[in-house]
């Protein structure tokens, strides 16, 4: 262990590309901070009672991991004090074997965090995680680095072959720049560039690079009146590092240099994510292990859930009220109901049937889907329902 943690941080701190990548790593970390300190990152715990949006995986974490709104604010703040020292130490050659050190034990906390509640899902928090990934545990780091970056914006592109995204039906709030036909060839323009020009970053031409580097730079940059700034900030930085390489002269293409580890670990994540179209599914609405895969604004889902008790005694059936997440990308997910029906079983009784139909569609379309419909809840395996 000692001998792999001095060859990997002397890997990282002689390479003045991979150097301003910790660096990078350890800033989104403060922006992260930043961006938790709301109200909707303490609504993510839940309450005295126990409410809380759980992964498919980990159906049963508020009982399991139990946060106050004071334990929940203190972690935060231990974390943003973390990275705020690990930052000032990288900038301290004697300490910044300390300070890498102090990123992975950052990104360690964010992905507990990460992975107790569903609701902070999200593919800026994932983009870093893989980044530190490659960072610290695969091998011809520079490479590995720009190639996760590649791949995770091949992967939005694909989630945006449809008609929702296409349409701009899919973005959290109308353009004020660009609208009708010039917004229509701006979000197809984005597809080309995430499926296919983006693979430039990757050339041994240096102008392609240059040229593709500054178009995701403005794509993010007009992106920021959508999504807010938080997305944004975090992509201009994991693009920094392959800003600086530009100024190192490629002696043979980049491609030539990938380790088989390197492309094993890609192609399982491209398979993982991949999966949901093979099997005939719709990525945004079946929403099968969502929180661990790339998720975009890709879809503005409308759905009606429909929950139910069957009462043999009284031979009556009668409805019961759910309640949905604000958040676009949550609110219409299977598993964001999970928690919910978890409380009524709670509270039934032993002849009791929780029934739960799920009719979802994207905005774009006409007909409702049945996503989920299951008779008896509460006796059902989590992997049959969800």
């Amino acid at each position: 262990m000692k001998n792999w943690w001095k060859k990997t941080t002397d890997e990282i701190l002689h390479d003045p590309v991979l150097w301003v990548a910790s660096v990078c790593l350890i800033v989104m970390h403060l922006v992260t901070a930043y961006f938790w300190h709301s109200p909707n990152f303490m609504k993510a715990f839940p309450d005295t009672n126990g409410h809380a949006m759980c992964h498919g995986f980990f159906p049963s974490c508020a009982q399991t991991i139990k946060f106050s709104s004071d334990l929940a604010r203190g972690i935060l703040y231990s974390y943003a004090f973390v990275a705020s020292s690990a930052l000032i130490l990288i900038l301290i050659p004697r300490f910044r074997r300390f300070a890498l050190g102090l990123l992975l034990l950052v990104t360690a906390v964010k992905l507990g965090l990460f992975l107790s509640r569903f609701n902070l899902m999200g593919n800026y928090h994932l983009i870093q995680f893989f980044l530190v990934g490659a960072l610290f545990f695969l091998p011809k780091k520079r490479v590995s680095y720009f190639l996760v970056l590649a791949m995770f914006y091949f992967l939005a592109g694909t989630l945006k072959l449809n008609n929702e995204w296409l349409s701009g039906a899919a973005l959290l709030v109308p353009s004020i720049i660009l609208q009708g036909k010039w917004l229509a060839w701006a979000l197809a323009y984005v597809v080309i560039l995430e499926l296919i020009l983006v693979w430039g970053l990757l050339s041994k031409s240096l102008p392609l690079r240059i040229v593709t580097l500054l178009q995701l730079f403005l794509f993010h940059l007009f992106s920021w009146h959508i999504v807010g700034y938080f997305y944004p900030v975090m992509m201009f930085l994991a693009l920094a590092p392959y800003a600086m390489s530009l100024w190192k002269k490629y002696d043979r293409e980049i491609l030539k240099e990938i380790s088989p580890v390197t492309a094993s670990v890609l192609v399982a994540f491209l398979i993982f994510n991949s999966y949901p179209f093979f099997w005939g599914r719709d990525p945004a609405l079946e929403g099968h292990f969502r929180g661990l895969r790339v998720n975009m604004l890709d879809a503005r889902p409308v759905c009606y859930p429909l929950v139910y008790v069957q009462d043999p005694k009284n031979s009556s059936t009668y409805f019961v009220e759910t309640s949905q997440s604000n958040a676009m990308r949550t609110r219409c997910d299977p598993g964001s109901f999970e928690s919910q029906l978890r409380r009524y079983c709670e509270n039934l009784n032993a002849d009791q049937k929780l029934g739960f139909i799920l009719y979802s569609r994207r905005s774009t379309d006409s007909e409702f889907r049945i996503i989920r419909n299951t008779t008896d809840f509460c006796q059902d395996s989590y992997a049959s329902v969800f």
